[in-house]
């Protein structure tokens, strides 16, 4: 089946997964790290899903599209 959108792919739907995971399992974290802590986890694991839909609305080709994702990867890791 050709992906047609982001929303096909099994990693947007696996990020997607987690991003809710996450959001679920750090509600029981402390009032005083709702800015902070809470705040920087759920913001990170909603950027694999942000990254993902960005580069499939930018890239033409899926050779072009899997480098965009190398190069975002290896920039959230510098």
């Amino acid at each position: 089946m050709p992906i047609r959108s982001y929303h096909d792919m099994e990693v947007y739907r696996e990020g997607f997964d987690l991003a809710l995971r996450v959001h679920r399992e750090t509600e029981c974290f402390p009032v005083e790290e709702r800015y902070g802590t809470q705040s920087q986890i759920r913001r990170s694991s909603k950027s694999v899903c942000a990254v993902i839909a960005e580069g499939f609305g930018r890239i033409d080709s899926e050779a072009e599209f899997r480098r965009y994702l190398m190069i975002e990867k290896w920039k959230r890791y510098d």
